[in-house]
């Protein structure tokens, strides 16, 4: 790459002698896969992480339910070992119910998957680069596979781990209740769920915040009520003063139907390609190297107006820019303050390919993305000029966008029998394909995060309604002996909603940790927004809370004599 870029590079200096072009000239070399996935990278990498925390949460329902699924077998691992049955048959049995049950979600998760990828392939509201070809291939399979084997054995872990600490005398024990150790990790379990939760639930909405943001900001022109219309003649001209009769005729058509508001032209449109010229005023003191990098835009009489970009000061083009009168050019407010700093710019001269006068700045359009602010921009009349070739036509009317293309489709093709026709979009197709990646990660991280809390909440509910069943004598003694029922319910959900608080700490403290990768695909939020970080704890903790009280209200209707009686 960097040979090549040299090479570029010395190309571009004889270019410029050859011509004796004064201004910048140059070449810049990157890899192909950057500029189709370079992008989306970020937000698939953190899309990825996001699907690894809801497997390790699912993965983690499914341990506490095998471990207190153990807790309750101790009596049938007793006989089995009784009868002869190893540590290492035991094991094995708790492995392989774990992988059962994994493989069971895989074999269901599966033709989800493919559907749901063949669904998301065939939207056209993303604008990302190869989605159409997505599909769930032999690799992707493997790969499913495989993670479903790990989560599958990982889940048999700790019940295989549980028993090898469990000898027979303590396995044909008849207490209701589970060891010390067991009852550990099946709280380290919820709390390292709710603590994934809670983390992916602050990127998700900051996240949102930021897409929020994003349609808020100040495009520089007005989508609404206007469409573009791809406008490339298959033919060829013989002058520049042939293509502007035949471009000026096609917009004097459109125009004439009743409901033609506007009609303007571009070679380019705003969130579209760009190409950077370099110029400078004509009495800058600096060197010619030193000027100013642009993007020119190559436009009719009508397209500002059209487009409804507001004139600051100056003039629009009109009929007095033809291909006869001194050159004219419409700069942006970003070019006017960088190239005269001390003075108003209409009326001054810009150098390129000789001398072009300003006549008017208007307002700073966003060109390139949503959230990169207007970049150096002027507007040249393509009336006096040949550096372009097909146009793109926008007609702005008060009427559906939709219901005016076949009117237009007859005109061009009245026009020009081989002109094609059919390309066309409503402007608001610009805005949604530029903020259909964002759009993309934060519905699927939100997706994710609303899963994420649901088995969060689950898990936390089977581990309170497991204990309030081993605690059922304990609770039956406390109400026996005088506690109230309000107490009662105090004693279980302050053993849920400590663990709940663990939890959240330790979210709160991956969230602050993870902002760190956000950060760059963050626009209009605070990376350590604190209503974010406190309104989603808050939210989990209402959703934990709630989950906790219904085991634990159950506790509260424990009868103490049939508590007292049981084994």
């Amino acid at each position: 790459m960097r040979q090549a870029e040299q090479d570029l590079q010395s190309i571009s200096e004889r270019f410029k002698t050859s011509i004796n072009y004064q201004g910048t000239l140059g070449a810049r070399v990157s890899p192909i896969d950057d500029a189709l996935r370079g992008t989306f990278r970020p937000a698939f990498l953190v899309l990825t992480a996001a699907v690894l925390c809801v497997l390790a949460i699912a993965c983690v329902n499914l341990s506490n339910l095998l471990l207190g699924r153990t807790n309750a077998r101790r009596q049938e691992f007793a006989v089995r070992t009784a009868l002869g049955a190893r540590t290492r048959h035991l094991i094995a049995q708790a492995l392989t119910e774990s992988l059962l049950l994994a493989g069971a979600g895989a074999a269901a998760g599966i033709p989800l998957a493919v559907w749901a990828t063949s669904a998301l392939a065939g939207l056209q509201t993303f604008g990302v680069p190869l989605l159409q070809n997505t599909a769930v291939d032999p690799m992707a399979l493997a790969v499913t596979i495989g993670l479903t084997t790990l989560a599958g054995i990982g889940c048999g872990v700790l019940p295989a781990w549980h028993l090898t600490r469990t000898s027979g005398s303590e396995q044909a024990t008849h207490q209701r209740s589970a060891g010390r150790g067991a009852t550990l990790a099946r709280n380290g379990l919820v709390v390292a769920e709710v603590a994934l939760a809670c983390t992916l639930l602050v990127g998700a909405s900051l996240l949102l915040q930021s897409f929020s943001a994003l349609l808020k900001v100040d495009l520089g022109f007005e989508p609404q009520h206007a469409m573009a219309w791809r406008v490339d003649p298959p033919r060829s001209f013989d002058s520049p003063a042939e293509a502007t009769l035949y471009f000026d005729a096609v917009v004097d058509k459109v125009k004439a139907l009743p409901w033609g508001e506007s009609v303007g032209l571009s070679d380019v449109l705003p969130l579209g390609r760009n190409r950077t010229w370099g110029v400078r005023a004509q009495d800058s003191p600096h060197q010619p190297e030193t000027g100013a990098s642009v993007f020119p835009r190559i436009v009719d009489h009508a397209y500002l107006q059209t487009m409804q970009i507001p004139l600051v000061s100056g003039r629009y083009f009109d009929a007095r820019d033809t291909a006869d009168a001194p050159p004219t050019m419409v700069i942006n407010e970003n070019l006017a303050q960088l190239l005269w700093t001390d003075r108003d710019a209409v009326g001054q001269m810009i150098t390129q390919d000789g001398g072009t006068r300003v006549i008017g700045v208007v307002g700073n359009v966003r060109h390139g993305t949503l959230e990169e602010a207007g970049g150096n921009e002027m507007y040249l009349n393509y009336h006096q000029g040949s550096d372009w070739a097909g146009l793109e036509m926008v007609v702005r009317s008060a009427r559906p966008t939709t219901s005016l293309a076949p009117e237009i489709r007859t005109v061009l093709a009245a026009h020009d029998p081989s002109l094609p026709n059919g390309e066309y979009y409503e402007l608001d197709t610009l805005i949604d394909n530029a903020v259909a990646p964002r759009l993309l990660t934060t519905q699927l991280l939100g997706f994710f995060s609303a899963l994420a809390l649901t088995l969060a909440a689950l898990g936390l509910y089977g581990v309170i309604s497991n204990s309030v069943g081993q605690r059922t004598q304990e609770l039956g003694i406390r109400l026996a002996i005088g506690a109230s029922r309000t107490n009662v319910l105090g004693l279980v959900l302050k053993g849920g909603m400590t663990l709940v608080a663990i939890g959240v700490v330790l979210g709160l403290t991956g969230a602050f940790l993870l902002t760190r990768v956000l950060n760059s695909m963050l626009f209009g939020a605070t990376a350590h927004d604190p209503l974010a970080f406190a309104g989603n704890a808050l939210v989990l903790t209402l959703v934990a809370g709630a989950a906790c009280l219904i085991p634990a209200w159950r506790a509260t209707r424990v009868n103490p004599i049939t508590a007292l009686r049981s084994d």
